[in-house]
């Protein structure tokens, strides 16, 4: 618990720090404007950038969500107390597992939406192709890391589609909640 304390106590002095600063910046750019050009040079940098993107090759991704993501990757890699290492390993399969529920996320919405029938059939699909694709990148791993890769990559997947089918039966119980008193 003392850990703990300790944590909260340098992410609140952190923030404390950090507030104050862009305090600061905010009352010198409210009463002196002393950053207008630099705001206005950065929008129509970002708003060319976000254009480009949008039109030509991540339509509805804008610059701030590529970079958050940046930040939100790197970051941990700079905090005390983090493995690099593994860091990076546990997100390069955190990634193949959502690539591999959003793969198969896509085929249960096809199949779902020709019938019941093939919705059935979908979850039989999705769990052959779930099962061989992490098969294909457990075995792409050595041999000493194979078993560690795919039990990462399972419960990762299985976390998703669990959560997923949650996040389902709860609008499904909504939406007949709304049923129910509309």
């Amino acid at each position: 618990m003392k850990k703990v304390r300790k944590f909260i106590k340098k992410v609140l002095i952190t923030t404390l720090i950090f507030s104050f600063i862009a305090l600061i910046l905010i009352l010198l750019q409210y009463y002196f404007h002393c950053f207008d050009s630099l705001i206005s040079y950065i929008n129509q940098d970002i708003s060319k950038v976000n254009s480009t993107l949008s039109a030509e090759l991540l339509t509805g991704i804008s610059i701030g969500a590529v970079l958050l993501i940046f930040f939100v990757l790197f970051f941990p890699m700079l905090m005390k107390g983090v493995d690099k290492r593994k860091y990076l390993i546990s997100v390069y399969r955190g990634t193949i597992s959502s690539g591999v529920f959003f793969i198969t996320d896509i085929l249960y919405k096809f199949t779902e939406k020709i019938g019941r029938f093939y919705l059935l059939i979908s979850i039989l699909i999705v769990f052959a192709v779930c099962i061989i694709l992490i098969e294909i990148v457990s075995l792409s791993q050595k041999d000493e890391k194979e078993t560690e890769t795919r039990t990462d990559i399972t419960a990762a997947i299985v976390s998703g589609l669990v959560f997923g089918m949650l996040l389902k039966l709860i609008l499904v119980g909504i939406d007949y909640i709304k049923h129910l008193i509309i």
